[in-house]
């Protein structure tokens, strides 16, 4: 559930209403989703977010963004405070250990066991058997690379029948073949473009779901294909305006 954190905490910071009450009311909870990010112990969550907010920094400071820029460095502003503000005080305990996993996990060489951070080499762990998994994708597509598995999972090539590609597009890529991948690239970037200059903050959540989805499944979820039909929804409907005007 990390990408529908992700994506509720964009839509909350973006969120607009005429009531002063309301908009300030969106700062402390998106803190607080925030906070439940962390406490999914995901390192896709965090990656998804941070992916997120360099994409909004960088459009930021591009040619889109210029009504929302003053509330959103005050967004900037207040988040920081209030997080130092936290960790400076007795409160801090109760996030301590999701920091400290992110910290470790993340930005550090080794964990505190002593083996490697990131260990791509190794099948056993998470990074290695990830990249074991795209070897399998891959050579599996080399065989079928119009059709791919015809909607099967990767779970067919195991003996026991389990098992995923623990990624959204390595999916994709399995059970449609390349054309298939091409064609939901090229629909997730018309999306994508749509909500760019539509919704900033349904956009930015989209590109966090997109950067999560580089390590876990999203959109084949029931409840990521819900947030995908919702916002091909407004697409669609945008595109019906259009015409009709």
């Amino acid at each position: 559930y990390g990408f529908l954190y992700i994506f509720a905490f964009w839509v909350t910071l973006f969120f607009k209403s005429k009531y002063r009450l309301l908009e300030l009311a969106k700062f402390p909870l998106a803190l607080f989703i925030f906070l439940g990010i962390l406490l999914t112990f995901s390192r896709a969550s965090i990656v998804g977010l941070i992916g997120s907010v360099l994409f909004f920094m960088y459009i930021l400071f591009g040619s889109y963004i210029k009504v929302t820029l003053k509330g959103s460095l005050v967004f900037i502003f207040f988040f920081i405070l209030t997080f130092l503000a936290i960790i400076n005080t007795s409160a801090y305990e109760y996030i301590e250990l999701p920091v400290e996993f992110f910290l470790d996990e993340l930005f550090s060489i080794r964990s505190k066991d002593g083996s490697m951070t990131f260990d791509i080499a190794n099948p056993e762990s998470s990074e290695g058997f990830r990249i074991f998994l795209m070897q399998t994708i891959i050579y599996y597509i080399g065989s079928w690379p119009l059709t791919g598995s015809g909607f099967m999972g990767i779970w067919i090539l195991f003996e026991d029948r389990v098992g995923s590609a623990h990624g959204q597009f390595n999916d994709v890529l399995f059970r449609t073949g390349i054309i298939g991948l091409l064609v939901y690239l090229f629909l997730l970037y018309r999306l994508g473009k749509f909500l760019l200059h539509n919704h900033m903050g349904l956009c930015m959540g989209f590109i966090g779901i997109i950067v999560y989805g580089l390590f876990h499944e999203t959109f084949k979820l029931s409840h990521g294909a819900f947030v995908l039909a919702f916002l091909f929804g407004l697409y669609a409907t945008h595109k019906r305006k259009k015409i009709n005007t």
